[in-house]
């Protein structure tokens, strides 16, 4: 545990978890988390809940990650997952990672909509 940290919510009454995570310490230790995505996205977390009853059918799957190639326009980015395959590749979300926090207190979690 001393290569991690982060923090995790769980909405049970709307079916929504949260976490936030990051590696700490040194980034070429081999049993340390990889963030960094094949297509250059520091990912930094990750939210999951159902569109209606839970199924894997019904889930979304949303990653966060900030881009890491110094070529894209600076902020948060976002895939999407539905039914845990069909990924999106990560689109520009919002300007910066407190933005990014209070959409996801202000929505109660709720970072995609249809």
């Amino acid at each position: 545990m001393n290569r991690y940290c982060g923090a995790s919510t769980v909405s049970p009454e709307e079916d929504i978890t949260i976490h936030i995570f990051a590696p700490v310490g040194e980034m070429n230790d081999p049993l340390a988390y990889e963030p960094v995505t094949e297509d250059g996205y520091f990912v930094f977390g990750f939210s999951e809940f159902w569109r209606g009853k839970p199924s894997a059918e019904n889930a979304v799957a949303l990653f966060f990650g900030f881009d890491s190639t110094g070529k894209r326009r600076s902020g948060v980015y976002r895939s999407v997952r539905l039914a845990y395959k069909d990924e999106v590749p990560f689109s520009w979300h919002c300007a910066t990672f407190l933005e990014w926090l209070d959409r996801a207190i202000h929505s109660r979690g709720h970072l995609w909509t249809e």
